[in-house]
């Protein structure tokens, strides 16, 4: 299959949740294979998870099956950033 993941933070705008695109990144498997999708995150948004400021991810993906059909999929996490030692 073959498809995009879409990365937002859900941020409050005027007391209502609006979504903000983090990253986005296409990618393509075999068939029965899974795999996981590396997003690139844009700047800000690194810098503002750095922080230690918590945020609402929303993931939404949207692939094409080998039978032709078009699927979306939606779920929402609460991200760590993962500290590397350097």
């Amino acid at each position: 299959c073959r498809g995009i993941v879409r990365l937002y933070a859900k941020v409050r705008r005027n007391k209502r949740s609006v979504l903000r695109r983090m990253g986005v990144r296409r990618f393509a498997l075999e068939a029965g294979a899974s795999a996981r999708v590396q997003v690139p995150i844009r700047r800000q948004w690194r810098r503002k998870l750095a922080r230690g400021r918590r945020l609402t991810v929303v993931a939404r993906v949207r692939y094409e099956s080998l039978a032709g059909g078009r699927i979306g999929v939606e779920r929402q996490y609460r991200p760590r950033l993962r500290r590397t030692g350097g």
